[in-house]
């Protein structure tokens, strides 16, 4: 994959045939055990020669050294020690380096040679093995947009087994068949990632333990080079090349839950066992494996998950009269012309398509309510709601599966397009089907939008205020309601002003320089801040028509907001720096500060939600259009946020 040769492509030898060994060792010590041979046809093979492991050399190869410097946690350019073996190809690379606009990626090589064996007097490479480490603590803002660039196997595994922010799909933890083993998360969603995409053993050196050493030394190196631990991930297949773009369609796009791709139900058994005899596991049901050996975690080869097979079938069953349409009305027609040639317990009722999509499936993937609800009505309804298609999906699964990736990317065969801070709701249509396969009826225009905006938690504000979103700005704002009251009263209105620089900033100038005048609108906007926050508190959605409600209903000083408003102040200015300051604290596209502010783990009670860091819907859905615009363009660069100091200040407040 990639533009340019693989590396390695000198050595035109597949990946060396290996199967697990029987061992109770730890899989901690299972990179130092050598490779067993491989029966061919039940015949007997030679023993290698002998040859030993010391006459082998390793040489590590990094293309960078300006990203390891910047990246690793130790580096001889900082005063600390490196192995002699690392090579640094910067100078010899440079123009070559296809990937030498990306920080956060840094392509690492071990080649293995052989004394000085060949014929002009040079080592003879026996092995090879690439692999790109990626610094994933600084991407997960933009985990998506920013591994869509590679356009090779790093964008395969990003799309395929993580979520917008980095973090191991829900579906590899509570789903029927792609969950596999239940041993992965959470420690696929912490640290960097080691991406291993090739591995190569020149034919006579086979069988001789060479691969385990050279995975051995990688691991190793890569371990100086991060700190806190790393995930290990690779794909044990020979033919990449063959499938990726089969792949990249089906997992980036949505042509997965219409057609299923070959290279899903083809498995290379021998790169397969080759890597579990390595210590690799299969996450899930999916083409990854990642390295289990993490201390007190060891699985026997034979415990391993393997997906089940699907048997694709040989010709539709469902009538080419229901498959072709699109609309609602028609589908339903369709349908309905055909169930009534069949008998309530007849098995027509489950017929499929080649992809094992069943009438209910269909309905739902085209988003047809009225067909959807009509189904759901029939007999059948309870086990077609169980039937499972090609990718393993139900049809509730499907239509989610599939309106999560629509939310996030857009995908034209040549190019990926990140859309996730362009959400604006799925279709009513799409919606009303949700809720009819979950059987949840609705009964307000609330309960609706939960279902257009993909709440999960089923507490959304509107649809897309999570619990946990609602308490970060709740927790925000009360901060800053508190700190312009503390200095309210010990600062005098120019330096009031200046102390509260950042927490002003997008108010207009000529409004500040009032603020500075006036003690009265100073009064009137920390009053605005309480009332922000009671709004947040009592699950109000903080846009102007809300805040405004409980600004209207104060009775004691309801003159002061008035004349900030009068001095040009406004509701979307101060709201904006409370977004600022969550984000900021925010896990994900932040530092994490919020759970130090949380000292009674407030935020770890309130449920969790597909919508928690959501901050661009619901700046945009809140009315705060430019808000919107500037956090989504701030996402991409770094975040404005208020200094240690000024943390300290906030938290002891």
């Amino acid at each position: 994959m990639g533009t340019g040769k693989r590396p390695g492509d000198d050595i035109a030898i597949p990946v060396a045939s290996k199967i697990q060994r029987s061992s109770t060792d730890a899989a901690s010590n299972i990179l130092t055990q050598p490779d067993q041979d491989i029966p061919v046809i039940n015949r007997q093979l030679p023993d290698p020669p002998f040859r030993p492991l010391t006459e082998f050399h390793l040489k590590i190869r990094i293309c960078s050294e300006k990203k390891a410097v910047r990246n690793d946690p130790k580096h001889p350019a900082n005063g600390d020690e490196e192995t002699s073996n690392v090579e640094y190809l910067d100078s010899k690379i440079a123009e070559y380096d296809e990937f030498s606009h990306l920080p956060w990626l840094e392509p690492m090589e071990v080649v293995m040679t052989r004394g000085d064996s060949s014929l002009d007097g040079r080592a003879e490479i026996v092995g090879f093995c690439g692999a790109k480490l990626i610094r994933r603590t600084k991407i997960r803002r933009k985990f998506y947009r920013q591994m869509s660039k590679t356009f090779d196997e790093p964008t395969l595994l990003a799309f395929d087994l993580f979520d917008r922010f980095g973090n191991l799909k829900d579906d590899y933890e509570d789903h029927a068949i792609r969950k596999g083993l239940p041993m992965w998360e959470p420690r696929l969603d912490q640290g960097d990632i080691l991406l291993i995409e090739d591995i190569i053993i020149e034919k006579p050196y086979r069988r001789l333990g060479l691969a385990k050493k050279i995975v051995t030394a990688l691991l190793e190196t890569t371990k100086r080079k991060t700190k806190g631990g790393f995930a290990v991930i690779l794909w044990p297949e020979s033919s990449k090349d063959v499938h990726f773009q089969d792949l990249l369609t089906a997992i980036v796009g949505d042509s997965g839950n219409v057609h299923r791709p070959e290279v899903f139900d083809h498995h290379d058994s021998v790169a397969i066992a080759w890597a579990r005899s390595l210590g690799f596991r299969r996450i899930g049901s999916s083409i990854w494996f990642g390295l289990a050996c993490w201390r007190g975690l060891y699985i026997p080869d034979g415990d391993d998950y393997d997906p089940p097979v699907f048997k694709r079938a040989v010709q539709d069953t469902l009538p080419e009269s229901i498959r072709a349409e699109s609309s609602d009305r028609m589908f339903l027609k369709a349908a309905q012309q055909y169930v009534q040639q069949i008998k309530p317990d007849s098995q027509q009722w489950f017929a499929i398509d080649k992809e094992a999509n069943t009438l209910l499936h269909l309905a739902a993937l085209n988003s047809l309510p009225e067909s959807v609800a009509w189904i759901m009505q029939q007999p059948a309804s309870a086990q077609l709601m169980g039937m499972r298609n090609s990718s393993g999906n139900t049809p509730l699964e499907a239509l989610l599966q599939k309106l999560e990736i629509v939310r996030t990317r857009s995908w034209s065969g040549t190019s990926i397009t990140i859309v996730s801070d362009d959400f604006e709701g799925h279709t009513v249509a799409s919606a009303k089907c949700i809720a009819l396969l979950k059987q949840v009826k609705i009964d307000t225009e609330e309960d609706l939008e939960q279902f257009r905006y993909g709440c999960t938690c089923g507490e959304c504000i509107d649809g897309y205020l999570s619990p946990r979103m609602r308490f970060a700005l709740s927790l925000r704002a009360d901060m800053l309601y508190h700190r312009l009251q503390e200095d309210m009263d010990n600062l005098s209105g120019d330096i009031w002003v200046s102390a509260n620089e950042s927490a002003l900033e997008h108010l207009p100038d000529y409004c500040l320089k009032l603020l500075s005048r006036y003690r009265a609108s100073r009064e009137g906007c920390i009053r605005l801040c309480c009332h922000i926050t009671d709004c947040l508190d009592v699950c109000s959605p903080p846009d102007k028509a809300s805040i405004g409600v409980h600004v209207d209903a104060e009775k004691d000083n309801p003159i002061c907001i008035d004349k900030f408003f009068k001095c040009g102040g406004n509701i979307e200015g101060i709201m904006f720096h409370i977004f600022e300051e969550a984000l900021g604290d925010d896990e994900i596209f932040g530092d994490g500060f919020l759970h130090e502010l949380d000292e009674d783990c407030l935020w770890y009670e309130e449920e969790k939600c597909r919508n928690d860091h959501e901050f661009v819907l619901v700046a945009r859905k809140c009315g705060y259009g430019d808000m919107a615009k500037a956090l989504k363009f701030s996402l991409r660069g770094i975040l404005h946020h208020a200094s240690q100091n000024d943390k300290g200040t906030k938290s002891s407040s």
